[in-house]
C-alpha cells in the first residue's frame, strides 16, 4: 500500500482516524497524505460566477495551516506513544482543494490498488459530516479505493484478527488473498464469516462452503484463517457479536449490490451503524483487489 489518504474536517473524530492511520502507515510502509476539500461561501458563489484569485489563495493558505498544525499534533503523539516513539514518524503530504471530497479524492489517487482512505466515523450513528453533509454513502458508491473506516473512540491497538464476510464467490478469493498479506504484517487470525440466510438450503450451502475452503486451502499460502457462521441472525447484532465474542480488530466487506453492506447503508441500519459497531470497518469496491 503506497498511500494513505486521510480527509479531515478537523474535527475529533478525523483526528482520532488520522492517529489511527498512523500507525497503519508504518506497518505497510505507506506515505500519508493529509487532506481538506473546502467550499466557496455562499455570498461568494451568488456574487461571482467564479472565485476570484485572491479568495481561493487565502482560502487554500488557511487550510493548509489547518493541515500543518494537526500534521505537527499528531507527530507529537506518535513521538510520545511508547509503542512507537522508537519509530520514525512517516511522512505526512498536505492537500487542499476546493469543491467535494469526492473530487478531491478522485483528483489524488493514483493507483487504486495501492491506495487507501482512513476516515473517522461519528458516535452519532453515521460517518462524520465533512463540509457538505455525510459523504459516506457518496464515497462508498463512487470511490474505486479502500475505505477504512473509524470509529469515534477506537483506538488503535495491534491488529490480532481480520473478519471477512463473504458470500463465497470466486472474487472474494481474491481479496482474501490481499487480505492475507495484511494480515501477515500483523500475523493476524483471518476470521471468514458467513451470514447464512434463514431460507438457504443447507445441503448446498455446506457444498458451496467446502468448495469455497477447499480454494483457500489450495490457492492462499496462509495458515491462520479460521471459518466462522453467523446464521438466522439481525446484521446489528451480527457485528456486535463479531465486536464482543470474535475479538474482531477489523472487519472487512465488499461493497456489492446484494450485500450485507448494502443491507447495512439502507434504512435505520445506516443510522445506527457506528452504535452498534465499535471496531474499523474496512470497505472494499467490487472488482478490486488492494495490494497490502
Amino acid at each position: 500500500m503506497k498511500t494513505i489518504l486521510i480527509p479531515t474536517d478537523f474535527s475529533v473524530p478525523a483526528e482520532n482516524a488520522a492517529y489511527y492511520a498512523l500507525h497503519l502507515a508504518k506497518a505497510l510502509d505507506s506515505n500519508l497524505t493529509l487532506c481538506h476539500a473546502f467550499i466557496v461561501p455562499s455570498e461568494v458563489a451568488v456574487q461571482q460566477a467564479g472565485l476570484p484569485l485572491y479568495e481561493y489563495s487565502a482560502m487554500k493558505e488557511s487550510t493548509i495551516g489547518q493541515l500543518n498544525v494537526l500534521a505537527d499534533k499528531l507527530k507529537v503523539h506518535f513521538k510520545n506513544d511508547p509503542d512507537t516513539s522508537a519509530f520514525p514518524v512517516p511522512i505526512m503530504h498536505r492537500e487542499s482543494e476546493v469543491g467535494t471530497v469526492s473530487d478531491m479524492i478522485h483528483n489524488l489517487v493514483r493507483d487504486p490498488k495501492q491506495t487507501m482512505i482512513v476516515m473517522g466515523m461519528a458516535g452519532a450513528g453515521e460517518v462524520s459530516r465533512f463540509f457538505l453533509g455525510s459523504i459516506s454513502h457518496q464515497l462508498i458508491n463512487v470511490a474505486q479505493v479502500p475505505i477504512l473506516l473509524i470509529p469515534s473512540d477506537a483506538k488503535f491497538r495491534p491488529i490480532k484478527r481480520i473478519a471477512f464476510a463473504t458470500d463465497f464467490s470466486d472474487e472474494d478469493v481474491q481479496v482474501i488473498r490481499s487480505l492475507s498479506v495484511l494480515a501477515g504484517r500483523y500475523d493476524a487470525d483471518l476470521v471468514i464469516t458467513h451470514v447464512k440466510d434463514e431460507w438457504e438450503n443447507d445441503q448446498e450451502h455446506r457444498q458451496k462452503e467446502h468448495v469455497f475452503l477447499d480454494r483457500l486451502i489450495t490457492e492462499i499460502n496462509y495458515p491462520k484463517f479460521y471459518m466462522r457462521h453467523i446464521t438466522d441472525i439481525d446484521i446489528d447484532e451480527g457485528l456486535e457479536l463479531l465486536s464482543s465474542e470474535y475479538k474482531i480488530d477489523v472487519v472487512v466487506m465488499v461493497h456489492k449490490k446484494l450485500s450485507i453492506l448494502t443491507r447495512l447503508l439502507k434504512g435505520s441500519h445506516s443510522q445506527s451503524l457506528a452504535k452498534h459497531i465499535k471496531i474499523p470497518l474496512m470497505v472494499i469496491p467490487e472488482n478490486l483487489h488492494p495490494i497490502f
